[in-house]
């Protein structure tokens, strides 16, 4: 945002994740609106570190709301409108198969024997210094 008063912002919306408030700051911004998701609680890793149920506000300029709500609704209506079924996704561009599940790389075999076997030397080493 531009050199805006902290006083000038209000609380659009709250949104359920990071993602999802910087998707509804994207529609914003798309339409002119100047907004910004305040999703500081997470930290960077993606978990609330609030009690409760996690929210993200989402704020606009107090003189953006009733166009901000209207951009959203209009948003909201257009995105119910898409009949997924239609939509045409192309071919892959791509030569590469696609990945085999229940796989997995060797090299992730061998982090989980590792760390396994610490475990193991962790838990021995637990009991033999609670026995000695």
């Amino acid at each position: 945002m531009s050199r805006v008063d902290d006083a000038d912002l209000v609380t659009l919306t709250h949104a359920g994740t990071a993602t999802e408030a910087h998707a509804i700051v994207s529609v914003l911004h798309a339409a002119g609106i100047e907004a910004v998701a305040f999703d500081t609680a997470t930290t960077g890793i993606g978990v609330s570190l609030r009690p409760g149920r996690p929210h993200v506000p989402v704020q606009v300029r107090q003189a953006d709301v009733q166009t901000a709500r209207e951009t959203l609704q209009a948003n909201a209506e257009t995105a119910a409108a898409i009949d997924w079924s239609t939509v045409e996704l192309g071919e892959r561009e791509d030569d590469h198969p696609p990945a085999t599940p229940g796989r997995m790389p060797p090299a992730a075999r061998v982090a989980l024997v590792v760390t396994i076997a610490v475990a193991v030397i962790a838990l021995v080493g637990v009991i033999w210094m609670a026995l000695a």
